[in-house]
Order: C-alpha cells, then structure tokens, then sequence
C-alpha cells in the first residue's frame, strides 16, 4: 500500500506533471495539484468570495502558511493538502 505522501506525488504528476507554478488558463486550477477555488476553500487557503467559477481575488486568500494572493500560492512548494 502506498503512504499517504507517495499518493500526493502519485495526483501532482498526473494533474500538473510536479509543476508547482501551473495554470490551467482554461478553468483557472492552480499550482502542483490544480487546486480549484473550493479546493483552496477547503483547505484553509481561500475565503467564499460569492463569486461562480475560480476568479481568485486577492482579497479573499486568508494568510493561511503566507500565502496572500494566488502569486504567493503558485510559489510556496510547501502548500500542500493538509
């Protein structure tokens, strides 16, 4: 059975090849594990900015791990689902 790391290397490789700073310009899904807004909710890094779809307002990043901007996450290799 694989550990609980070697799965999240396993679904970075897969979603964003291990590239911690990817983009998918089509949905807006960010970084090594093409994170999307409730994604980013769930995880502590994002507030509900009432808006549809992944729009990313720097208003909205809650600090969480000093990331205040989706510049901030798509350059911390240390996010990671927690």
């Amino acid at each position: 059975m694989k550990s609980y790391d070697q799965f999240l290397e396993d679904l970075a490789g897969r979603e964003s090849g291990g590239n911690y700073q990817a983009i998918n310009k089509k949905t807006l899904y960010l970084g090594k594990y093409q994170m999307g807004k409730l994604a980013l909710i769930d995880s502590g890094y994002y507030r509900h900015d009432g808006k549809k779809g992944n729009s990313f307002s720097e208003a909205f990043w809650t600090g969480k791990d000093n990331v205040n901007s989706k510049m901030d996450f798509l350059n911390s290799p240390k996010v990671r689902f927690s």
